[in-house]
C-alpha cells in the first residue's frame, strides 16, 4: 500500500436491533439477535458529506419498534416511488437516496475516494485519493459494526480502511479526566479554602455549558448526528489546544 495523508470521516448510523428467526425445514427453531442498517451520514472534515437509506430494510418490520418509529424512521422520507412528479422537489430528491446495499458498499468507498492499486491488479482498494480513511463516531461501538456490516465480514473490509473507529466519547472523557478544575471555577463561585478539585460529572457538565460547545439538532438523524460529531471533534481540538498552550506559557513563565 502507498505511503499517504490521512483523512478524517465522523460518522453516525441508526439501526434496528432485533431478533431474526433461525429455521429448519420451514419451521422457526430459535432467534438470535442481529442489526439491520437504516441510514448512514459520513462528514468528512473537507466539507464533504454522504447519505443514504437502506432500500433493503424490512420497514414493517422496523415499524413494529414504537420507539425506533417515533425516534428515527417517522423521520425518514418516503421511498421515491411513493411521491407523484408534481410533489415536493426537496422531498423527491432526499427520497432517491433510499439505496440497495450494493449500492450503499461502493458509494461509501468512493466518497473515501478508494482507488483501485495498480500494484495489486486493481483488485484491492488499497489507495485513496483523498487520504487514508480514519472514522470516528460518538459512542461508536454499535455504529462501527453496522458499519463494517456494509461491507461483509471484517475481512470483507476495503483494504485500507481501519478495523476499528475512535470514539469521541472516550477521547473526550479521557481529556477531561486529566484536566485540573476546581470546583469554584466550575461553579463560578469565590475560591474558599475547602476549595477542591471538580469530580468529573461536575467537569462534563461545565463543559458542557461553555458557549462553543456544539449543540445537537436532530437527534436521531444519521447525517446530523455525524456533522455533530465532526464539529465536537473540532471542539475538543480547540478547546485543550488553547489548555495545552496555556499550560506551555505558564510553565516558561515559572522557569523565568
Amino acid at each position: 500500500m502507498k505511503n499517504q495523508e490521512t483523512k478524517n470521516y465522523f460518522i453516525d448510523t441508526e439501526f434496528h436491533e432485533h431478533k431474526k428467526p433461525v429455521k429448519f425445514l420451514g419451521i422457526t427453531i430459535a432467534q438470535v439477535w442481529t442489526i439491520d442498517l437504516i441510514s448512514i451520514g459520513i462528514v468528512c472534515e473537507d466539507g464533504r458529506t454522504y447519505y443514504a437509506m437502506n432500500r433493503d430494510l424490512n420497514l414493517k418490520h422496523a415499524k413494529k419498534n414504537k420507539w425506533l418509529k417515533e425516534n428515527v424512521l417517522d423521520k425518514l422520507p418516503a421511498k421515491q416511488e411513493l411521491y407523484p412528479p408534481y410533489g415536493s422537489p426537496r422531498l423527491l430528491q432526499e427520497s432517491m437516496r433510499w439505496l440497495p446495499m450494493e449500492q450503499i458498499r461502493q458509494e461509501v468507498i468512493d466518497f473515501c475516494g478508494g482507488k483501485p492499486d495498480s500494484d495489486e491488479g486493481g483488485s484491492f482498494y488499497s489507495y485513496y485519493a483523498n487520504g487514508t480513511p480514519i472514522f470516528y463516531g460518538y459512542y461508536a461501538d454499535y455504529d462501527w459494526v453496522v458499519f463494517c456490516w456494509i461491507f461483509g465480514t471484517m475481512m470483507q473490509l476495503p483494504n485500507g480502511f481501519p478495523m476499528f473507529a475512535k470514539d469521541l466519547k472516550q477521547m473526550l472523557d479521557d481529556k477531561l479526566t486529566d484536566f485540573q478544575i476546581s470546583l469554584g471555577e466550575v461553579t463560578k463561585g469565590e475560591p474558599t479554602e475547602k476549595d477542591r478539585e471538580a469530580t468529573f460529572d461536575e467537569k462534563l457538565k461545565w463543559l458542557k455549558s461553555q458557549p462553543n460547545y456544539p449543540t445537537q439538532k436532530n437527534e436521531h438523524n444519521a447525517l446530523d448526528d455525524a456533522n455533530w460529531n465532526f464539529k465536537l471533534f473540532q471542539f475538543i481540538k480547540e478547546r485543550w489546544q488553547k489548555n495545552n498552550n496555556k499550560t506551555v506559557s505558564t510553565n516558561v513563565q515559572s522557569e523565568q
